[in-house]
């Protein structure tokens, strides 16, 4: 396959979201350099680096003007555009591939914003040799903007949707919820919030329940209903994770909400 073979294969697997045809172009320790987000995806974690990146970003993308050959492979520019649309419309951005090739096989891929000008094209040639790999590294193909997705999503289906109130959910079911799977799921809450997607539902459910405990302080049973309206399973797992979260148990916890409400009642007699 020579070079401008190898560029239309490429463009092509893009244009119809084809990883499995993506990866065949490419050594499996291969890595992407997106420069834009500043971020490098290597070997096993390219697979869905890209699937993420074709779900968030479906442009349809078009080589511009021709393939330039370099010593360790070849450059190219392209346009993206709008793939719903019923023709190729206006450019919704121009970038350039720098394809790093060894006996027909991709090693590096390096993608930047770019001029068409054929020796700016060489010159980022040269950039992207230098910068290659010297940036964030992705772990499970989770670059940045699924990350953000996958925030957003986390936000709506609990600060929302609150679906940590029900008692059956699983963790399973949060990440389908949030539309990423558990591992993407779990990086995106531990380098968040530093804790376990199970802990990190506990909490809410505990901020909940304090809440909850703050306006009804003097409810003979709100430490049982506060425990059922915030999604614990058990009062004895609501009064366990009360305690490691706020530092007392809910009794106690409601003892001194009384005694706030108390010294708030006493008469002024200065």
């Amino acid at each position: 396959m020579n070079s401008k073979e190898l560029v239309e294969t490429y463009i092509n697997a893009w244009n119809q979201r084809d990883v499995a045809g993506l990866l065949e172009l490419m050594y499996a320790g291969a890595a992407y350099y997106d420069a834009f987000w500043m971020e490098t995806c290597v070997g096993s974690d390219l697979a869905q680096y890209f699937q993420d990146a074709m779900d968030e970003e479906p442009f349809w993308y078009v080589q511009v003007g021709e393939v330039i050959e370099t010593k360790n492979g070849v450059v190219f520019r392209y346009s993206a555009h709008d793939p719903d649309a019923s023709k190729i419309g206006e450019p919704l951005h121009y970038g350039a591939e720098i394809l790093n090739v060894v006996d027909g096989k991709i090693l590096t891929i390096t993608d930047m914003y770019c001029s068409s000008n054929p020796d700016d094209l060489l010159e980022v040639a040269k950039l992207a040799a230098r910068r290659h790999g010297l940036t964030t590294h992705v772990n499970s193909g989770l670059g940045a903007l699924k990350k953000a997705r996958i925030r957003a999503g986390l936000s709506r289906s609990v600060d929302e949707d609150k679906v940590h109130l029900d008692p059956e959910l699983t963790i399973a079911q949060l990440a389908d919820a949030v539309g990423c799977t558990l591992d993407q799921l779990r990086i995106v809450i531990k380098n968040e919030f530093g804790a376990g997607i199970a802990d990190f539902l506990d909490i809410r459910r505990v901020e909940t329940a304090k809440e909850l405990l703050e306006n009804n302080p003097d409810d003979p049973d709100i430490i049982d209903k506060a425990s059922r309206s915030a999604g614990f399973s058990s009062v004895r797992q609501f009064r366990t994770k009360f305690a490691d979260v706020i530092g007392v148990t809910p009794t106690v916890f409601c003892l001194k909400q009384k005694d706030k409400k108390l010294t708030r009642k006493k008469p002024n007699l200065h």
